[in-house]
């Protein structure tokens, strides 16, 4: 750009100078020394062109719109499921909670039964005991009376013979 500028001129002007070039250039129309028929046949492939670009373009937002129904359909489908699997959750969570209460109760009743049990084994054991205490002893005042019964019955028979 200097070059052209004939090797002069700060930076803002070289700036300022393309800077005016692409603005117009981009608005400036091109003249171009072509035949008529050039003139519509290039004016027949930009219409060609534009119109199979929107044609394209179209397509493609259709497609695009089409998938983002779709995806959105997907998304409350999955929403809906979601909300499905959120209630089995606190259904399961509510279950969990009660059977683990009903297990600690369970366990609760056990425990006491099984010291009752165990009480009872205890007072079955005492009871055992004391049976075989009161068994000994009326065998031993058995064993007394009979030896007691013996000696009577000795004692008759040495005072009948006397």
């Amino acid at each position: 750009m200097r070059a052209e500028l004939g090797n002069t001129g700060s930076k803002s002007t070289i700036h300022k100078h393309l800077k005016r070039l692409t603005e117009g250039g981009a608005n400036a129309p091109v003249e171009v020394l072509l035949s008529e028929e050039l003139q519509q046949l290039v004016s027949h492939v930009a219409a060609r062109l534009k119109k199979e670009t929107h044609a394209t373009l179209v397509e493609r937002e259709s497609r695009f719109k089409k998938s983002l129904d779709e995806q959105a359909a997907c998304a409350v489908a999955l929403s809906e499921q979601n909300d499905t699997l959120q209630a089995q959750i606190a259904r399961a969570n509510n279950d969990i909670a009660e059977l683990t209460q009903y297990v600690t109760d369970i366990t609760a009743a056990r425990d006491t039964a099984l010291r009752e049990c165990d009480r009872y084994e205890q007072r079955l054991a005492s009871m055992t005991q004391e049976i075989q205490l009161l068994t000994t002893h009326n065998q031993s005042l058995e064993d007394k009376h009979v030896d007691a019964r013996a000696a009577l019955e000795l004692d008759r028979g040495f005072s009948g013979t006397c």
